[in-house]
């Protein structure tokens, strides 16, 4: 068995890289992309759930591409949402699960929010009668 058979390289059938960018679905792991920096050549792993929440918190509808930021250099490499969809896809449930919790939470934040902001009035009312 040859050492590198575990590890994709450019002439491994599973590799199948698309312009400057390399995505990959890593079997072993679930579903993985691996995207190369444009900038320090390196790989590094997206979650496809954590890909697909970040686009739906987007104000745009139908984004094109994802901003992933390089965790060795810190660039930000675009990555086609063409070439993830099938990812994304399969991870729809999940996402659609992160987005409700998401949304949940968002709106508790903002309930919160609102009656700290009503209890805050009622006592600057409170103190306005009591200095009359």
């Amino acid at each position: 068995m040859n050492p590198y058979s575990l590890f994709p390289t450019a002439y491994s059938p599973v590799w199948q890289p698309s312009g400057n960018l390399s995505c990959l679905i890593n079997n072993l792991k679930g579903t993985i992309v691996i995207v190369t920096c444009f900038k320090c050549k390196r790989h590094f792993e997206l979650d496809p759930v954590f890909v697909g929440f970040e686009l739906h918190k987007l104000k745009k509808k139908n984004p094109s591409h994802y901003q992933a930021v390089c965790p060795a250099c810190r660039a930000v490499t675009k990555v086609s949402v063409k070439e993830m969809q099938s990812e994304l896809d399969e991870a729809a449930a999940e996402i659609d699960k992160m987005v409700a919790e998401y949304e949940d939470e968002k709106a508790k934040a903002k309930a919160e929010k609102k009656a700290g902001r009503k209890a805050k009035t009622e006592a600057k009312e409170e103190d306005a009668v009591t200095e009359e």
